[in-house]
């Protein structure tokens, strides 16, 4: 019989932080005969499909490991959207551990509020000390917290694919994930989660936020870098100004240019060191739109009429 919810979860490379995934989803207060779990892997070389196999054997829940050849988390994801039937999907992510209530209060937020779509709150585990440029908010590259009542979400406030759970029917008429926004191997591309979302609000449909629906973050020590930030921000640019460009929004490139000028001025005048560094990051990120956007903007122009969008 088919499972009322399947759990997708990408994984590229992280056996250890997905058997702690694995370990909070056996722990899940909602009968294990309602949900399976299905891990896409991503072409992981660490010995990941083993450690699934050897889980699922003594695992409470139904678990299942399919293969996807072309990387990315989005083509990990729409596979394992394809190749599954239930009628509610959850995504997480193998960096994640799943309050045990997850999928309970998930299931019972989408009832509540007749959503298509809910995201619960993530709290953070910090595998490191919070540098001394920390500032609050840098913890939204990592989490989503919009408080601790449920109400329906608008823009900009969408959820991350660690944390939404979404009728099959509704992702059916937004579409699957934008490959072309996800991080791949090679790029660390944002937004196929907020774009998703975007489009199925576009489609009528209602999204509600539901605190009750908890999960960790667990943030590696790395990711408190200077140079994580800095890499992040400018894909946080590059994916701005291709989802422009995905929409048929105008660039604008040399308002876009201007800017940049205005947040070079100002990084250049900073003396606390706190302050520069997030004005650093508003650099990197205006250089990654005005990069993507001269790019995208000359391929466009060296199309022939027939080629263009």
């Amino acid at each position: 019989m088919t499972p009322q919810v399947v759990v997708l979860v990408p994984t590229f490379n992280r056996r250890d932080s997905l058997d702690r995934l694995l370990q909070s989803l056996d722990r899940q207060t909602l009968a294990p005969e309602r949900f399976e779990v299905v891990i896409v892997d991503n072409n992981s070389t660490d010995g990941t499909a083993p450690t699934v196999d050897a889980f699922a054997r003594s695992s409470r829940a139904r678990i299942r490991l399919l293969q996807e050849a072309a990387q990315g988390a989005a083509y990990a994801r729409n596979r394992g959207v394809r190749e599954t039937a239930s009628p509610i999907i959850a995504s997480t992510d193998d960096d994640v551990e799943a309050d045990p209530r997850w999928l309970e209060e998930a299931l019972h937020g989408l009832e509540l509020h007749c959503a298509a779509a809910v995201g619960g709150r993530t709290l953070p585990v910090w595998n490191g000390s919070l540098p001394e440029w920390w500032i609050p908010d840098y913890e939204k590259v990592f989490l989503k917290d919009l408080g601790t009542e449920s109400r329906r979400v608008l823009p900009p406030d969408y959820f991350y694919t660690h944390n939404i759970v979404v009728r099959r029917e509704a992702l059916g008429r937004a579409g699957l994930f934008d490959t072309r926004l996800a991080p791949t191997g090679r790029q660390h591309l944002v937004g196929e989660d907020v774009e998703l979302c975007r489009r199925m609000q576009e489609n009528g449909d209602a999204l509600y936020y539901v605190p009750e629906a908890i999960v960790r973050h667990h943030v590696d020590a790395y990711r408190l870098s200077r140079a994580f930030f800095r890499r992040r921000y400018f894909y946080r640019g590059v994916s701005y100004a291709l989802r422009n460009r995905l929409r048929g929004k105008p660039l604008e490139i040399p308002y876009r240019v201007k800017e940049l000028a205005v947040s070079i001025a100002g990084w250049l005048r900073a003396r606390d060191a706190t302050k520069r560094f997030e004005l650093e990051l508003a650099l990197w990120r205006d250089i990654g739109y005005v990069a993507k956007g001269l790019e995208v903007g000359w391929k466009g122009a060296r199309r022939t009429p027939d080629e263009r969008d």
